[in-house]
């Protein structure tokens, strides 16, 4: 129930469920305007493709940031915690926000939004999550009413303004882009008939920025919802198991058991030790420097093999 609060009506926070499609449409625009052209930075010479296979695969799901599409920082949870200089100015244009003074514009809000993240995941621990995931449309939404109680509004903002710097703010702290030839084997395994999923930490513009970059919808792209599982949605993230129940599942209702499933991604944490707890095959993308993570010295990665190594996405249809 909303209550008043200083003259101003309070309300639930902002969540991604409250997104509409005009909000959608509003951050697509953004990321496609923002976006920049990335290239790979290839990896290690050691670093070579174990492109064996002598096990049947029937379906495929991936990894987003690192796999499907670059990340300028490595990966998206990797933007906020290098963050360090964030302010509103540069993506208040067309918002309630652009009437702030300046002093407020170029106020460093990094250190407010870290500390509203780190406590969501204190509470979310003590209620026994093992991985916590935030929704950035809350995350943003805390930051944001600071200015409710101080020195900007007298009325509430708009969730509009809200997604628009949500969005704004992702593309310029962590550009991303096509990783070569993902676009284009994701239509070619369409074709050849494999059940295509996703099982990725993401926020509410992943998806946007999946369709924005390659000019097709997830359907279009061959991404079939029932196998696609979205941190910010159940505000868990890898490497917990469970971002995995769901599109494994489903698959289980077709017949398809998890060693008949191959998963791919750039992580041995996250994405090859996680997806080896369900039993699904694995392929360890090593083809972009900035996010190949090895994890040597972890302990759940030291005797840790991937079945399959790729250096460059093309060697996965090569083998199915």
């Amino acid at each position: 129930m909303e209550t008043k609060y200083n003259g101003i009506m309070e309300r639930a926070d902002f969540t991604w469920k409250d997104l509409r499609a005009e909000d959608y449409e509003l951050a697509a625009s953004v990321i496609g305007k923002e976006a920049v052209r990335l290239a790979p930075i290839p990896t290690d010479q050691d670093q070579v493709p174990l492109v064996k296979k002598d096990f049947p695969v029937k379906a495929v799901l991936f990894d987003v940031y690192g796999t499907l599409l670059i990340s300028g920082t490595g990966d998206i949870s990797l933007a906020r915690e290098k963050e360090n200089n964030f302010i509103l100015d540069a993506g208040v244009k067309g918002t309630e926000f652009s009437r702030l003074p300046e002093e407020y514009r170029r106020e460093d809000l990094a250190g407010p939004m870290k500390n509203i993240i780190e406590e969501f995941h204190r509470q979310e621990r003590e209620k026994g999550s093992d991985y916590p995931e935030v929704d950035i449309i809350t995350v943003w939404d805390r930051v944001l009413s600071r200015f409710k109680d101080s020195h900007f509004i007298d009325q509430d903002y708009s969730l509009r303004s809200l997604v628009h710097l949500a969005a704004y703010h992702e593309i310029i702290a962590n550009p991303v882009w096509e990783m070569p030839g993902a676009f284009n084997l994701l239509a070619r395994l369409r074709e050849k008939g494999y059940p295509l999923g996703i099982v990725s930490n993401a926020q509410f513009y992943t998806p946007l920025t999946l369709e924005r970059l390659s000019g097709k919808s997830m359907d279009g792209l061959g991404f079939d919802p029932e196998l696609c599982s979205w941190s910010y949605r159940l505000l868990k993230g890898k490497p917990s198991k469970d971002l995995f129940r769901k599109p494994l599942e489903e698959l289980g209702r077709r017949n398809i058991r998890p060693e008949e499933v191959l998963y791919v991604g750039n992580d041995m944490l996250n994405d090859i030790y996680t997806s080896r707890l369900w039993g699904c095959r694995t392929a360890l993308f090593a083809g972009d420097q900035r996010s190949l993570r090895l994890r040597e010295n972890d302990e759940r990665c030291v005797a840790l093999e991937p079945d399959i190594i790729l250096t460059d996405l093309n060697q996965l249809e090569e083998l199915l």
